[in-house]
């Protein structure tokens, strides 16, 4: 048999250790062997401690990338609903300036019902009106646009309605406040 292909059977018998390695491995005291374990373990728990600290950062990076997609979610709809508002406030203002003697036309009742369809759509989304007339000034969900002259804290006039989104005010109420009547 060559050199060669002695060395070829060597290198691929199965579970034969390398001559060397065997030697060294009779050489080592039991106390290397305890030392190399104790830093084996050492270095195991380094490792099984940086890849809990990166899979924990991983996490933490997904629910960051969760929350900023939702938060970009509600952003875009609460663009598109600050649009929508004032088509809202302009069909209020048609209905309540009704010239006299056509309260049951037709037509009417369509913008009405229109109306009525744009303000359940913008509820169903979480878009909720803001109370005013009679509530007490609060300056989180109302804007003061007019005092009476001897003041007050409590809204008499509601000038343009205000609406939250989910519970985050989108546009405070325009308010006239006042005296209270009681």
């Amino acid at each position: 048999m060559s050199e060669e292909q002695t060395v070829d059977q060597e290198a691929t018998a199965p579970n034969a250790a390398p001559p060397e390695a065997a030697a060294t491995a009779a050489e080592i005291a039991p106390d290397d062997l305890a030392g190399q374990l104790d830093a084996e373990k050492a270095r195991s728990a380094e490792l099984l401690d940086s890849w809990q600290r990166a899979r924990a950062e991983f996490l933490n990076y997904k629910r960051r990338v969760e929350q900023e997609k939702q938060r970009d979610a509600q952003m875009a709809g609460l663009i598109v609903i600050a649009k929508v508002l004032p088509v809202l406030d302009d069909f209020d203002l048609a209905l309540t300036h009704v010239p006299k003697g056509t309260e049951n036309e037709a037509w009417l009742n369509g913008v009405a019902l229109v109306a009525h369809k744009l303000r359940t759509v913008l509820e169903s989304e979480g878009v909720q009106p803001i109370a005013a007339v009679g509530q007490k000034f609060d300056p989180a969900l109302h804007e003061a646009v007019m005092v009476e002259s001897d003041g007050g804290d409590v809204i008499v006039a509601e000038l343009r309605r205000g609406y939250t989104l989910h519970g985050n005010v989108i546009r405070p109420a325009l308010v006239k406040v006042g005296q209270s009547s009681q």
